[in-house]
Order: structure tokens, then C-alpha cells, then sequence
């Protein structure tokens, strides 16, 4: 049965179908309440008329979420045509439901005349060059829309670029998701062209774009003149040292970008030689915008460049940095004293994420030694850790530098090592069961949202 909370009603028992009765019942649920808003059918097929009850009722709601319902063009269709004159919607997700150019162009006519939606998530579908050239033609006119996601479509370097068009006059989106399409340099090129004018996008991701250091160039030199991204995420995507300096460079420049992400998963990484890590280190040591940094798969040689990079920065809060199987996984003792002595000179830095292997004991003494002096850190983890009697020392000085961030005043006190372990769950030595909470953009799966979640948070 449909399960209910105070703003959210959602249907995703996986021995049910919503047909147009589960459909009428749902409906009235959220008409006879005001504070029921959402709508969530995860996982079932949908019925003709169960579409047209939801289409009929759509002003009632300001969210549905339909995941694996199979609307198929039809469907969409059906849907688009209540958007047309609907005021209250204001997200609309409609994943993998089998959405190809009709469907795409059925929502291109509703977008120019509705004036209320605001996030549209169609991660997952069928959309092809001429589907995105469609929706593209919606974005010159819509003036509402600040969301867009087009992860895991099958959107090349023209769809691409009739987007990047669309951002040369749209003036109101503020987050595109081009993750995981096929798109390569050309489509890259336009779009990064397309915000050295554009001045409204703030977080553009190019997730598993099959980028060159051609690519990466382009990027760096729209970054040295865009002044408002401020999140820019290529996981997945190779660095050379080529693209690396390049990048490093544009670090020196841009006075806007706050997060750089190029942390992948276990099956598919982000490669980055020693040569372009210590050009971004470099770049960082100037750089005074960026506050959090993501790479995965570099050396200990790789590491240790970061850890030199950010002794002078003094606006990085996050750093995270998984070390490569082909290194061993381990941190050397000349790199965990490159980070002790980071820790004991940058005082900005809170969040310290080095995912290795099993570290050894003279590593952690180096940098619980460092920790002891340092009083901004204040999530700390490293290979290991969590399975040693290393854990309750470390976590003790953290919860020393949390309190003190409540109590500035306060810079001196004792630390016990009696204090409770954190009661953050376990993790794996590797990085691939780590999930920190801290990263409020990307949160954890839970129960509720684990089976229905993407295979990349950032296409949720």
C-alpha cells in the first residue's frame, strides 16, 4: 500500500501496479491534505488511465517522481500537454521511462508555456542528438527552468552543442547534468564556449565524457574567463599532464569555482599522472576560491604533491584523494609527513579524506603527532583506521577541534583518550563502502531511496 508522510505520499511496494483505482485513491489523499505535495512511484508500470487520473490531478501536486513506471512517448505525452497550462509543479522526474524524441518534443512545447516548473530530471532515457536539439529549442524561450539532467541518455557532440547554444541566451538555468552521454571534445568545446558568455549556470557535470587534454584546455580557458560556475565535476575523466597544467593554470585565474571533482568509483576512475598533480598542487598554493577537491587514482608521489599544494592554500575545506592499486594503496612516510606538515601550517582545512590500504603505525603517529597541533580538522580518515586502536586517539582530537569551532574562544584544552569512539558507521579500507555524510549533495543511500537510486549520485 502507498505509504505516507507528512509531505510525501509514495507508491513502491514491488508486488503492487498502480492502476487507475491505486491511482484515484492517491490523488484524493493528497487533495484532502495541503501538506501532501510529493508524489513517488518507484519501479511500476503505470496504466493509460492511471496517466490521464495523474495528468487530470497534476495541479495538486509540486513534485512527482516517477521512477521505472515505462510512460513510455505516450505517457510523457499525456503528462506534457497538463503541463501546458499547470502552475503549481515545480519538479518533475521522469527516469528511465523509455523517453525518446517524441516524448522529448512533447515536453518541449510544454516548457515554452510553463512558467512554474523548476527542476525536470529525465536521467536514464532514450534521448538522442535530435531529443536534446528539441529541448534545446525550449531553453531559449522557457525563463523558469533551473535544473536540468540529462544524465545517462544517448545525447552526442550535436545534441550537445544545440545545448550549448540554448546557454548562450538562456538566463535562468543554474545546474545542467550531461553525465555519462557520448559526448566527446566537440560537444565539450561548445559548451564550455557557451559560458564564456553565459553568466546564470552554476554546476555543470561531465561525468564520463570522453574528454582529451584538447578538452580539458578548453575547459581550463573558459574557467579563466567564467566568473560564475562554481561546480564543475569530471569524474571518470582522464587528466594528463597536459590537461592537468592547464587546469592548474586556470587555478591561478578563476576567482569563482568552488568544487572540483574527478573522483570516480571502483570500476571506472579518474587517472592522474605525478607530472599533472604537482601542477595542480602548484596551482592550488595560489588559488583562493576552490574549498573542495576530489581525485582518485594517483600515486603516493601524486599525494604527496596535494599535500605540499595545500600548506598555502586558505580556502580548501575538503580534500579527498584515493591512492591507486598499481601504488600499493599505501602512503609512504615521506608523504604522511608532507601532510603532517600541512596540518600543522593550513588552517582552513576541515575535511582530510586519504583512502588507501592498510596504513602502517609509524604513518599514523606522523600524523596523529600533526593532529595534536592542528585545530580546524574536523573529519579526518585513512585506510585502515577504523580497524586499529589508532581510532579512538584520532577521534578524540577531532571531537576536540568540533568543539571548538562552537567555542572559538577556547584554544587550549586537554585530550582525553577515554573519549567514546564516533559512531559513524564501519567502512572498508577501501574507498568503495566509504560514504560520508558530510557531503550534502551526495548522500548516502538509505533504505528507503538504495533501490531506486542511480548507479552515480550525481544523475539522481
Amino acid at each position: 500500500m502507498p505509504k505516507t508522510d507528512e509531505t510525501l505520499i509514495r507508491f513502491s511496494s514491488p508486488s503492487e501496479r498502480l492502476n487507475s483505482t491505486d491511482t484515484i485513491e492517491l490523488v484524493k489523499k493528497i487533495q484532502s491534505s495541503p501538506s501532501l505535495k510529493t508524489l513517488q512511484v518507484h519501479n511500476h508500470a503505470i496504466s493509460n488511465r492511471a496517466i490521464h487520473i495523474l495528468a487530470a490531478a497534476l495541479s495538486s501536486f509540486e513534485t512527482l517522481d516517477l521512477f521505472e513506471p515505462y510512460l513510455n512517448n505516450s505517457g510523457v505525452s499525456v503528462l506534457a500537454r497538463a503541463l501546458n497550462t499547470n502552475t503549481s509543479l515545480q519538479t518533475l522526474k521522469l527516469r528511465r521511462d523509455k523517453i525518446s524524441y517524441r516524448g522529448a518534443c512533447a515536453l518541449t512545447e510544454a516548457l515554452k508555456t510553463n512558467h512554474s516548473l523548476k527542476k525536470l530530471n529525465l536521467y536514464g532515457n532514450q534521448l538522442d542528438d535530435p531529443a536534446a536539439d528539441a529541448l534545446a529549442q525550449a531553453l531559449t524561450v522557457n525563463n523558469t527552468l533551473t535544473t536540468l539532467n540529462f544524465c545517462e541518455n544517448k545525447i552526442g557532440d550535436t545534441g550537445a552543442s544545440a545545448l550549448a547554444s540554448a546557454l548562450k541566451v538562456n538566463r535562468t538555468l543554474i545546474k545542467l547534468n550531461l553525465a555519462e552521454n557520448s559526448i566527446g571534445d566537440e560537444g565539450v568545446e561548445a559548451v564550455v564556449n557557451a559560458l564564456e558568455v553565459n553568466t546564470s549556470l552554476k554546476i555543470l557535470i561531465l561525468d564520463g565524457m570522453k574528454i582529451s587534454d584538447k578538452g580539458l584546455a578548453a575547459l581550463a580557458d573558459m574557467l579563466c574567463k567564467n566568473k560564475s560556475l562554481i561546480d564543475l565535476r569530471l569524474k571518470y575523466v582522464d587528466v594528463n599532464t597536459m590537461g592537468a597544467e592547464a587546469l592548474a593554470k586556470a587555478l591561478t585565474e578563476n576567482t569563482s569555482l568552488k568544487t572540483l571533482r574527478f573522483f570516480g568509483d571502483e570500476l571506472t576512475t579518474s587517472t592522474l599522472s605525478d607530472e599533472g598533480a604537482k601542477a595542480l598542487a602548484q596551482g592550488l598554493r595560489t588559488n583562493r576560491s576552490l574549498t573542495t577537491l576530489e581525485f582518485n587514482d594517483i600515486s603516493d608521489v601524486g599525494a604527496r604533491a596535494f599535500a605540499e599544494g595545500i600548506q598555502d592554500n586558505t580556502s580548501l575545506r575538503i580534500l579527498r584523494l584515493e591512492l591507486s592499486e598499481s601504488s600499493h594503496d599505501a602512503i609512504s612516510k615521506e608523504t604522511a609527513e608532507a601532510f603532517a606538515a600541512a596540518l600543522r601550517k593550513n588552517t582552513t582545512l576541515t575535511t582530510l579524506l586519504l583512502e588507501t590500504g592498510v596504513v602502517s603505525n609509524e604513518v599514523l603517529q606522523i600524523l596523529y603527532d600533526a593532529l595534536v597541533e592542528n585545530h580546524t580538522l574536523t573529519n579526518f580518515f585513512i585506510g585502515s583506521l577504523k580497524y586499529n586502536n589508532w581510532n579512538e586517539k584520532f577521534q578524540s582530537l577531532l571531537a576536540r577541534n568540533k568543539q571548538l569551532q562552537t567555542k572559538p574562544s577556547s584554544v587550549e584544552g586537554s585530550v582525553s583518550s577515554e573519549r567514546p569512539v564516533s559512531s559513524e558507521r564501519p567502512v572498508s579500507p577501501r574507498h568503495n563502502t566509504y560514504s560520508p555524510a558530510y557531503f550534502k549533495n551526495e548522500p548516502a543511500a538509505t533504505s528507503s531511496n538504495a533501490s531506486t537510486s542511480s548507479s552515480h549520485p550525481s544523475c539522481r
